[in-house]
């Protein structure tokens, strides 16, 4: 995001160009947890429509709810909001329309893994199952790519329809289903490199599944293509011999170049409220708020001694709090006190309590656990949902399956604030990326 112009015309005028309306963060791609709250209040300017794909800020964002929830169902604010999922989340429960997605098994896909992967790898996913979704009139599944091809081909922008793509040699190719996109994208992967891939065995293709997608394989791809394109399914991606990620005792990419300890890209920006210029080399500060004071400040360890942190479960996933099996498993999320603070509080294994920050409070059981640093309440991320199916909803008047179970244990995201120290609504983000800031909230606990 590069500042508004009005920011050169203060400049001109001899005024200081700080501060402005909210931050603006030079140094990252558009982050939603700025971009949505902004737009919101029409800076630097509002939106008209928003189409969401596979993604519930609601619940992932601290304090969000608080900030955004309200104005978003205003239509005089956002005239128009799209979502496309899979699910009715805590934010596609809020749209004008929604648009049924297909899940993880009933969909096309690629990923590649984390740098902790030493070797170049990229996985290849295709539909284990038919969709659960209907289907559009040429017998297409409804989802995401389905909706976005429609619309596109309905507008009559380039890049959809007969003659779309391209290959190297310019030969052209239609695209007007996911089909289309996705198996020539495998193919790309099939054939990039030194070498292409080997091409599939029948046996290979009966073993693994994918001759049940062998007639769309030679319905879309070039003859020379269909057998290695299968290769890419029958392995689920392409991956690399693990011994290409490592050289001698090293792992991973070699760094050639110096170390860079000084950025003067980052040293040549300032703070968009402050005006202060950002370091250019690591440097530590405090926690601070978005007029630069830090946290602290505000709120004082004597009135909020703890803080709050949260940490991935080793049960559920987001998208996964709809299978109640994994609710068998572990019913509730871990909320976990040091044992020292649990005898500070006089709380002990099993006691339920309310922990309160200064965006709202929650009640939970607590868990008294060495491995908790003293003064921290640690959350299990990704229980606590208010949507999901743990509320009931209604279509053409008959009511949906409702699962309590789903809203079971809490979500440290919902004890998030709003910054009081910006001039225009929004959590508490990092002051440099923007990022939001679910580590180290202030709170305090009492037994009940």
């Amino acid at each position: 995001m590069k500042p508004p112009m009005n920011t050169g015309k203060k400049v001109a005028a001899g005024v200081s160009p700080w501060p402005v309306k909210a931050p603006w963060y030079p140094f990252v791609a558009g982050q939603l947890t700025e971009l949505l709250s902004s737009a919101l209040e029409g800076y630097p300017y509002p939106l008209k429509a928003w189409i969401s794909n596979m993604t519930n800020p609601m619940y992932g964002i601290p304090g969000l709810r608080g900030v955004a929830e309200t104005r978003l169902k205003d239509p005089a604010l956002l005239p128009l909001f799209i979502a496309i999922d899979a699910f009715m989340n805590e934010t596609t429960a809020l749209a004008d329309y929604l648009v049924p997605d297909t899940h993880n098994f009933e969909s096309w896909g690629f990923s590649a893994p984390w740098a902790g992967v030493a070797s170049k790898a990229s996985t290849a996913r295709w539909p284990i199952v038919t969709p659960a979704t209907a289907s559009t009139a040429d017998g297409q599944a409804i989802g995401m790519e389905a909706f976005c091809i429609a619309v596109a081909k309905r507008l009559d922008l380039p890049g959809f329809g007969e003659n779309a793509l391209s290959d190297t040699q310019g030969n052209r190719y239609p695209l007007h289903c996911a089909e289309d996109y996705y198996l020539r994208v495998a193919a790309n992967i099939a054939f990039a490199g030194k070498a292409p891939v080997a091409a599939a065995t029948q046996q290979d293709i009966q073993l693994c599944g994918v001759d049940r997608i062998m007639p769309l394989l030679r319905q879309t791809l070039r003859a020379d293509e269909v057998d290695r394109v299968a290769f890419i399914y029958t392995r689920g991606g392409r991956f690399a011999p693990d011994a290409s990620g490592r050289v001698d005792d090293s792992v991973g990419n070699r760094l050639d170049t110096p170390l860079q300890i000084w950025n003067a890209q980052v040293a040549s920006h300032r703070h968009a409220i402050t005006g202060e210029r950002f370091s250019g080399c690591p440097t530590w500060y405090p926690a601070r708020l978005s007029d630069g004071r830090a946290i602290e400040q505000l709120y004082p360890a004597t009135h909020w001694p703890l803080k709050l942190i949260s940490f991935k479960s080793n049960t559920m996933a987001s998208a996964s709090a709809v299978i109640p099996r994994l609710h068998q498993v572990k019913p509730s999320n871990l909320v976990a006190l040091n044992p020292a603070d649990g005898q500070r509080y006089g709380l002990q294994h099993g006691d339920r309590a309310r922990i309160t920050t200064p965006g709202g409070s929650a009640i939970a059981q607590i868990s008294l656990l060495s491995g908790v640093m003293p003064g921290v309440i640690a959350i299990e991320h990704c229980y606590g949902h208010k949507e999901m199916g743990a509320a009931q909803h209604y279509l053409d008047g008959v009511a949906l399956p409702v699962n309590p179970q789903v809203g079971a244990g809490i979500n440290l995201n919902d004890l998030g604030f709003t910054d009081p120290t910006r001039q225009i609504p929004n959590t508490w983000l990092d002051w440099v990326s923007g990022a939001s800031v679910r580590q180290g909230l202030p709170a305090t606990i009492a037994r009940l």
